[in-house]
């Protein structure tokens, strides 16, 4: 079982980096913030104290594809002039933000995995180990090491393939969550969207 464990958190987790759906790319804000600085015509706004910046998660899903309020990092991240040096040091607070925000959100993720984890390996020794359970033998094609959550119609293919298939539409559709682990579910509820 810590064999499985040591393989999904130093092989598995690494390779796909969920947490980058969650995050936003600090370089391309940060850019977009320095432009939005340096316009002319910028109007200043006042800080309001309930107003935190945050990340807000892209719609669909795409690695670092989040984004943060501007007109609050605007409001948050004052330059006390418009000389560039005062424009450079509201930047780096403005990125070393963003960089907090995104540990959090990859902090959270990694809390998520450990209970996936936890789950997984539960539901293995279940079905194989426990002398409760089944005992289902070998791993084979027919008999997984755990359930499959996820089918598609299309043969095997890489993963980075299979995650770009997740933005086109005519691929995406045949991409179906399995329900079953949810006893007594509604089958024909999506239960898949947030």
């Amino acid at each position: 079982m810590n064999c499985i464990r040591k393989i999904i958190w130093e092989d598995i987790f690494p390779r796909i980096r969920l947490w980058e759906f969650f995050q936003v790319d600090v370089h391309k804000a940060v850019e977009q913030f320095r432009i939005l600085l340096t316009q002319e015509n910028r109007r200043v706004t006042k800080s309001d104290p309930k107003e935190h910046l945050k990340i807000i998660q892209d719609p669909e899903y795409r690695r670092l594809g989040c984004a943060v309020d501007m007109n609050v990092a605007l409001a948050t991240f004052v330059p006390h002039d418009h000389g560039p040096a005062a424009i450079e040091e509201c930047c780096n607070w403005f990125r070393q933000r963003l960089e907090e925000l995104n540990s959090e959100k990859q902090h959270l993720t990694h809390c998520h995995q450990e209970q996936a984890v936890n789950c997984l390996l539960g539901n293995v020794f279940y079905e194989r180990l426990a002398g409760h359970g089944p005992k289902v033998g070998a791993v084979t094609r027919n008999h997984p090491l755990v359930t499959r959550y996820f089918t598609f119609p299309f043969e095997e293919m890489a993963l980075s393939t299979e995650e770009s298939m997740i933005h086109l539409p005519d691929k995406a559709c045949f991409l179906m969550a399995h329900n079953g682990w949810v006893m007594g579910d509604d089958p024909l509820r999506n239960f898949a969207e947030p």
